[in-house]
């Protein structure tokens, strides 16, 4: 006959709480790496990421002119910004946190000449530096190699705010036959 001693009893108690902590530990684990996969992977969780780039408040359209006599183009690229957002002008104070608007262009030969036109922007007082707000067009004149009449690439950079939060700066790469 097996008689049990206080002591086995006890260390058979310490298994027993052990075992059934390191099962709720294995479940805990598995259920929550189940909801992060099911709340990463979600189209929710998508929309959600994009919501917080800049270029879910700005739109970007671009529109080529025709060549002149000496072959030079107007590209007009318009900013649209919703209303309460305004996006950083092309020049910011030495040290500013924020991503400043560029505009660069290439084509498929290198281009002759570029020069982008950036509009003056609002003074925004309170964070001392400029921005645009509303419909913003932004000429470059450009000047393209002999006979190059391939596509245009535009990459166009910027980060959207309001008076009390930003979102994250984008760039948005368009092809302009």
């Amino acid at each position: 006959m097996f008689v049990r001693s206080k002591h086995s009893a006890e260390v058979s108690d310490v298994f027993r709480v052990t075992r059934r902590f390191k099962m709720r530990k294995a479940i805990f684990l598995i259920v929550g790496v189940g909801l992060a996969w099911i709340d990463f992977g979600s189209p929710a969780h998508a929309q959600d990421a994009k919501a917080r780039r800049s270029d879910a408040v700005v739109k970007v359209s671009a529109d080529l002119g025709k060549p002149d006599a000496d072959g030079k183009q107007v590209l007009t690229v318009t900013l649209n910004i919703d209303d309460q957002w305004h996006i950083y002008a092309n020049t910011l104070p030495k040290d500013f946190p924020g991503v400043a608007t560029s505009i660069k262009v290439s084509a498929g030969s290198k281009l002759e000449e570029v020069k982008v036109d950036y509009p003056e922007g609002k003074w925004i007082k309170e964070g001392e530096y400029k921005a645009f707000e509303g419909t913003v067009p932004i000429k470059v004149i450009l000047r393209r190699s002999k006979g190059d009449t391939s596509p245009l690439e535009l990459a166009v950079s910027f980060q959207s705010c309001t008076k009390t939060s930003c979102l994250f700066p984008v760039t948005i790469k368009q092809t302009v036959p």
